[in-house]
């Protein structure tokens, strides 16, 4: 009778403590007003990203996501992840890179009610690109068109740039696309690289960014928009390209969580 007691306590407790577990501290909506993005975060800790489109409001990220657990958060999208130190200071929610957390300053999310169903604020989208496929190592001319809304400024500067490391991170082609005045508008790029896939995936990408040009003596930016499509490489050595077959799609994403800066 006393095992069958003790038992009947462990049964109790352990579910007591799954209970706990799923209900995470930092469930809710926060939003970013420096990164222009919020997260979705549910009550087991899953995170989406939702970021400003042209005409559909906040819409969800389908390539990236994450989870928080305690007050770590892993967070990437299609073989490049990156960790997160989360914490909450009772007004907002801190998060930084953990490859920053010394140096660099966290992102702060304030908690929100409910996310907007319209966005006014800046954004570049990519709406066509060619082609879509390309062999390892080739030098590929590419043709791309895309979107725009610039409203927090004036004149800003949209630049190409294409994946350059394993950590997913890119370099800019310096093909410059100048917008001069707020609102929206579109153009086009022919910008020309040497095909190479990166990461676990091996993902070979395009990303668009949109920032202020840097002013004084500023030699570094952050992009005020961004966007980003994943582009298949047939790659040299045929026994790797299955770990290329789903990067035939196109995925849109900013820079994960608008931490990275750029130098010119």
């Amino acid at each position: 009778m006393k095992v069958f007691i003790l038992v009947c306590i462990l049964f109790v407790v352990s579910c007591g403590n799954s209970t706990n577990q799923e209900d995470n501290e930092f469930a809710g909506y926060w939003y970013s007003a420096f990164a222009d993005v919020y997260l979705d975060i549910n009550r087991k800790g899953h995170v989406r990203l939702r970021e400003c489109s042209l005409y559909e409001g906040y819409s969800v990220n389908e390539s990236a996501s994450g989870q928080i657990i305690n007050d770590n958060l892993k967070f990437g999208e299609k073989g490049f992840e990156q960790d997160f130190i989360v914490s909450f200071d009772g007004t907002s929610l801190q998060i930084a890179s953990v490859s920053d957390v010394e140096n660099g300053e966290p992102t702060l999310f304030t908690k929100q009610t409910s996310i907007p169903e319209k966005c006014e604020n800046d954004v570049v989208e990519i709406t066509y690109y060619s082609p879509k496929q390309v062999q390892e190592n080739d030098l590929i001319e590419f043709t791309v068109d895309f979107e725009y809304r610039l409203s927090s400024a004036p004149n800003a500067i949209i630049e190409a740039g294409f994946t350059s490391s394993d950590s997913g991170s890119f370099v800019l082609t310096n093909e410059e696309f100048e917008v001069s005045s707020s609102g929206i508008g579109s153009g086009f790029f022919t910008p020309t690289t040497t095909a190479t896939a990166y990461g676990s995936n091996k993902t070979f990408s395009l990303h668009l960014i949109m920032y202020v040009p840097p002013t004084g003596t500023a030699i570094s930016f952050s992009p005020i928009a961004s966007d980003k499509v994943d582009i298949r490489v047939i790659l040299a050595d045929p026994s790797n390209n299955k770990l290329n077959q789903e990067s035939s799609k196109s995925f849109r994403s900013s820079n994960i969580l608008g931490f990275t800066k750029f130098g010119v």
